[in-house]
């Protein structure tokens, strides 16, 4: 740079752009320090593994139906049959949306009850149907077990999370009744 590019480029305050250009040059010897001990460093520290252990070894073993259960078997993902009271001509008269709609879809509207006798109307859709303890309700083969004044109770056969058939308890509640 000649003298006159010199003295256009620092313009009339040469102290600032000299003060800048001090700084600056002192810290290339720090950033070589840095490089060198970060090198030093890098070289010092040696990684600890231990060896991979060998995997286990797998044996297969041979299928022999005669010695164990078929896992195909049918009878294994059916569910379990649970005891039914005796068909009525009551249970064979079940109207069809009783038992293929969800026990979500119907609303406790009512119960009845003569002597020893008690009956529940249900709505489903509009429609308002009579059930009495023994009667299938839901798709999942629900029964009603019991009924009082505010409650339908009624026992399904379902499939838990685990794949194992249980029986849920499940209740209908007056409807408007807060528990």
């Amino acid at each position: 740079m000649n003298a006159g590019a010199r003295s256009r480029f620092l313009g009339s305050r040469p102290a600032p752009v000299l003060a800048l250009l001090a700084v600056l040059s002192g810290c290339a010897p720090v950033a070589e320090d840095l490089d060198a001990w970060t090198q030093q460093q890098r070289a010092a520290v040696k990684p600890a593994l231990a060896p991979l252990a060998e995997p286990p070894r797998f044996d297969p073993v041979a299928y022999t139906s005669a010695q164990r259960e078929d896992p195909f078997d049918p009878r294994r993902i059916a569910p379990p049959e649970s005891p039914r009271p005796a068909a009525t001509e009551r249970s064979a008269a079940t109207p069809q949306a009783l038992l293929t709609r969800p026990l979500e879809e119907m609303t406790l509207v009512g119960t009845l009850r003569s002597g020893a006798a008690a009956r529940a109307l249900v709505r489903i859709e509009g429609q308002v149907y009579t059930v009495a303890p023994g009667d299938g309700v839901g798709p999942n083969g629900g029964r009603v077990v019991r009924i009082d004044e505010r409650r339908i109770e009624v026992r399904e056969t379902v499939r838990a999370a685990s794949g194992q058939w249980t029986e849920r308890a499940t209740t209908l509640l007056l409807q408007g009744d807060p528990k």
